[in-house]
């Protein structure tokens, strides 16, 4: 009994990678119908002891998606894809329109104003958690155009 009871006590005080990520402002900017490629942005925030490694984004809903990451390199804006978000203990990192984001390629419907769509992440334990982000009007301002992409 003095095992399990110590076992237990190891379980209940490892830290919980999935708890410890919160997701705010998880959305994804409305497209026309038939556009093969959707972005979406967010904020993560690690409010746990431990740094977070996100290396996957799935969802029902598209074929598959990439984490990639814009920025200025020699006076040209260059998009490439990252293996993974690092966000240290107690750290908050945005997704945005020229910085790092997600590319959703494939969805297997069209996506309306005010769709829900649920994301999965994968950290590099091996856990996962899921989140929501809904179909929001494109803010002109922060307009990004993937269309070069497949």
């Amino acid at each position: 009994m003095r095992y399990f009871i110590t076992l237990l006590m190891l379980f209940l005080a490892l830290p919980s990678w999935a708890d410890s990520l919160r997701v705010d402002h998880a959305h994804i900017p409305a497209a026309p119908p038939t556009a093969p490629v959707l972005t979406a942005y967010m904020t993560l925030e690690n409010t746990g002891e431990n740094d977070v490694s996100v290396i996957a984004f799935d969802s029902p809903h598209f074929k598959r998606i990439e984490m990639h990451e814009s920025r200025m390199e020699d006076g040209v804006a260059r998009m490439r894809a990252v293996k993974s978000i690092d966000i240290a203990a107690g750290a908050q990192i945005a997704l945005e329109a020229g910085g790092l984001h997600l590319m959703m390629f494939e969805p297997s419907a069209p996506l309306s104003m005010g769709d829900s769509v649920e994301l999965n992440m994968t950290f590099a334990n091996g856990r996962q958690q899921s989140t929501t982000a809904t179909v929001k009007a494109r803010q002109t301002q922060h307009h990004h155009n993937h269309s070069h992409h497949h």
